[in-house]
């Protein structure tokens, strides 16, 4: 997994001053984002790369993740919170924008409302092989080995080596964290 179609790609891409290397393990992804972020990598902003593991060097002074890590085991994130220590530069920055589940009735309430507008849209419009699908993503979601819970989160960065792990933003299940590599 990694930056799928391009499009939290295409949101960085829009802070002129960096320069990008987006990842991922599926060639289909990569020709969808090559498609949609053609003039970026033809100016040499962005570079693309299909990745089967992580192997680059602590030299990245940012990585940012959108919308991945909860599709992912508890047991392969923790692997992968160890890779994104090893992968950042001294200071580095960790970003990532995901589905973080809360506790008790705050989770209930985010799972209902995002549940709801899923029926709301969709059933509305007839797109109940979409509802299916996204009904059965969210059930997949809160597996107990899926779930990714923030304290959870923020624990096991901590443990890593990061600092300053904190929610910087949040919206019912959407949620933005970062992390320091100390």
């Amino acid at each position: 997994m990694g930056m799928a179609d391009g499009a939290i790609t295409e949101l960085l891409l829009a802070d002129t001053k960096l320069a990008v290397t987006g990842v991922d393990n599926e060639p289909k992804m990569i020709e969808r984002a090559r498609g949609r972020l053609a003039a970026e990598l033809a100016s040499g902003r962005l570079k693309i790369v299909l990745v089967t593991h992580c192997t680059s060097s602590p030299t990245n002074d940012i990585i940012a993740s959108g919308y991945v890590l909860h599709n992912l085991t508890a047991d392969y994130r923790a692997g992968l919170y160890n890779e994104i220590w090893r992968a950042l530069a001294p200071s580095g920055l960790f970003v990532n924008a995901d589905k973080y589940a809360q506790t008790g009735e705050a989770h209930r309430e985010a799972l209902r409302w995002q549940l709801n507008r899923f029926f709301d849209v969709l059933a509305h419009r007839q797109r109940y092989d979409l509802l299916r699908e996204w009904v059965l993503h969210y059930v997949e979601d809160e597996a107990a080995n899926r779930v990714m819970p923030e304290a959870d989160a923020i624990t096991r960065l901590n443990d890593v080596g990061f600092a300053d792990v904190r929610i910087t933003y949040r919206r019912l299940m959407d949620a933005v964290l970062i992390a320091y590599k100390s």
